[in-house]
C-alpha cells in the first residue's frame, strides 16, 4: 500500500484496528470504505478479504501520538449479549450514518480478551498498565467520520470479560446488555448448525474460567456433558457474569430483555436510544422498527421471516426436545444445588432494568 500519514490512521475509521502483531510490536490497521461498517454484520469476517490492505504501525509510535492528542471527544456507546439475542440486528438498527456509526464485532477486542486470559493464565496480568493499554484501543476504535458521530460498539460475547475495561476506559462510556432467558436460549442453540453447536462446550470452559465464583464452574469438564448440559450452563456463566458486571457498572450499563426487542421494538428501541445517550429522532427510530429489517435474519439477509416466527419456532423446538431439556435442567440443578436458580437469576436481573 501507499505511505499513509499516521495521523490520518488514527483519526480516520477508514483505517480500522484489527489485530496486533505482538512479536513486531505493532498496531494492525486495515483499510475500509464506509460501507464496510453498513454492510458487515461481523467486521472479522468482512475484513479478512482484505489482508494486503493492511498497514503496521509500531506500538511505541503510536502510544506517543495518542498521549499527544485528546483523541475522539465522544464516548463509544456498546452492546453487550450472550449470543442468539438479536444484538446484531440491533447494532444494525441503531445505525446512522452522520448519527451512530456501527462497529458490529470488531476482532481486536475478541483477540485483547484473549490476551487477557492468557496473561491472567500465566500469572502475569499486570493490573497497572492495563486499563491505559484498552484506553488506547478504546481510542483506536472509536474514530467516526463527523465529529457529531457516536461510535457503537458490538464486541462479540467471547470479549465479554471486557466489559468492566470498556465501560472504564471512557468517564462518559454506556452500554446495554441483551439477555435472555434460559429456554430462549435453549432453543436458539438447538436451532444452530452443529459448527456451532461444537463450541458451546468450549464457551462454557472458557467463560468458567474467567468467572469461577462457584467451586462447580471450575470443577466441571464441560467437554464430557451433552451439549443441552453445556447450554443451561453456559446460559447460567454469562447471566451470573452479567449480575456481577451490572453491581460494578450501576448507572453505566443496562439490562434489556431480549424479548422486548422483537415484541415491542419501537418502545424497546427508544428506550436504549435513551439508556445510550444516542441522540437518534422519534421518527427514525419507529421507522426502523415498521421496516423489513425485523423481517430478516441479521446475519443472514437473504433469509427472512414473520414477525412472530421466532417464537412459534422456539415453541415447537421446546416441545420437540422436551424431555432432553428436562434433563439437562435436572443435571444443571444437581450440579450447582440451586433448584430454579435461573428464575432467580431473571429476577435479579430484572430489578436493575427497573431502576
Amino acid at each position: 500500500m501507499k505511505e499513509v500519514e499516521a495521523s490520518k490512521i488514527l483519526t480516520s475509521p477508514d483505517y480500522l484496528l484489527t489485530r496486533l502483531d505482538l512479536k513486531q510490536g505493532n498496531y494492525i490497521f486495515t483499510q475500509v470504505e464506509p460501507r464496510t461498517y453498513t454492510d458487515s454484520p461481523i467486521l472479522d469476517m468482512r475484513v479478512e478479504s482484505l489482508r494486503d490492505r493492511e498497514i503496521a504501525l509500531k506500538f511505541s509510535h503510536v502510544d506517543a501520538l495518542l498521549e499527544q492528542h485528546e483523541g475522539p471527544s465522544t464516548a463509544p456507546r456498546y452492546i453487550f449479549h450472550p449470543a442468539f439475542t438479536g444484538s446484531t440486528l440491533l447494532a444494525g438498527a441503531l445505525q446512522k450514518p452522520g448519527e451512530v456509526l456501527s462497529l458490529r464485532e470488531p476482532s481486536i477486542l475478541r483477540e485483547v480478551a484473549d490476551l487477557k486470559r492468557q496473561m491472567i493464565f500465566h500469572n502475569n496480568f499486570d493490573e497497572r498498565n492495563w486499563p491505559a493499554f484498552v484506553a488506547r484501543i478504546v481510542k483506536l476504535l472509536s474514530k467516526t467520520y463527523s465529529g457529531a458521530e457516536k461510535p457503537l460498539i458490538k464486541p462479540t460475547n467471547i470479549a465479554n470479560n471486557l466489559i468492566n475495561d470498556l465501560l472504564r476506559a471512557h468517564p462518559d462510556s454506556r452500554g446495554v446488555y441483551l439477555y435472555t432467558d434460559m429456554d430462549s436460549f435453549i432453543c436458539a442453540n438447538l436451532n444452530q448448525p452443529e459448527e456451532t453447536k461444537r463450541t458451546v462446550h468450549v464457551l462454557a470452559t472458557v467463560f468458567g474460567r474467567d468467572l469461577g465464583l462457584e467451586d462447580w464452574m471450575k470443577e466441571t469438564d464441560f467437554y464430557r456433558l451433552g451439549h443441552l448440559q453445556a447450554v443451561v450452563a453456559l446460559w447460567y456463566i454469562q447471566h451470573r457474569q452479567l449480575l456481577e458486571e451490572l453491581k460494578h457498572s450501576v448507572g453505566r450499563l443496562t439490562p434489556v430483555y431480549s424479548k422486548d426487542l422483537f415484541g415491542k421494538p419501537s418502545d424497546t428501541l427508544k428506550s436504549i436510544n435513551r439508556d445510550l445517550n444516542l441522540g437518534l429522532s422519534q421518527e427514525f427510530l419507529s421507522g426502523v422498527s415498521d421496516s423489513d429489517l425485523f423481517q430478516k435474519e441479521a446475519k443472514h439477509t437473504a433469509s427472512s421471516y414473520e414477525g412472530n416466527s421466532r417464537a412459534e419456532g422456539y415453541e415447537a423446538l421446546a416441545h420437540q426436545f422436551s424431555e432432553e431439556i428436562a434433563q439437562a435442567k435436572q443435571w444443571f440443578d444437581e450440579a450447582t444445588g440451586r433448584k430454579m436458580s435461573s428464575d432467580a437469576i431473571m429476577e435479579k436481573i430484572a430489578t436493575y432494568r427497573e431502576s
